[in-house]
């Protein structure tokens, strides 16, 4: 066998090797991530189920009571924790409204996103490639495969 050809092979050899010790130590980290994350999502879920419900109660509470809660404050400070109020402007958009702004012209108020399609533009013939400044070129590729690295993925 001729000495490049025999060095390939014995690196395709070396990264099987690596690829299968890999692939497993990754295969068992996800088993046991899995595990835990389910032992933990379970202990966690009630106690994230109710801290959503009090934080709607408190809100809600804060919202419906606000003069007695705030009397005119932005900031009450209670024995376990602070409560604030603030006012915001909020803008709402109707579902109409790109309609509406198209008709009078303010596109600055309307986001397009444009990109080569280089799908396309690959199927091209050349004359237009060539106009628009695109080439088509043989470039090298290289690629590897390894055989033989089983580890129980499945």
């Amino acid at each position: 066998m001729q000495p490049d050809k025999a060095r390939a092979t014995k690196l395709l050899g070396e990264i099987a090797a690596l690829k299968y010790q890999i692939g497993f130590i990754e295969k068992e980290a996800n088993e046991q991530i899995e595990r835990i994350t389910a032992r933990y999502g379970e202990q966690l879920k009630p106690f994230m189920d109710s801290l959503a419900e009090k934080e709607k109660e408190i809100r809600s509470l804060m919202k419906s009571r606000t003069a007695e809660i705030f009397g005119g404050a932005d900031k009450v400070t209670l024995p376990t924790g602070i409560l604030t109020h603030t006012k915001e402007l909020k803008t709402t958009i109707p579902r109409d409204a790109l309609v509406k702004i198209e008709e009078q012209g303010w596109t600055e108020a309307i986001r397009v996103t444009k990109s080569v399609d280089r799908r396309v533009v690959e199927s091209w013939p050349g004359e237009r490639l060539l106009v628009i400044g695109a080439k088509r070129k043989l470039v090298d590729r290289f690629g590897y495969e390894v055989t033989n690295t089983r580890c129980g993925k499945e």
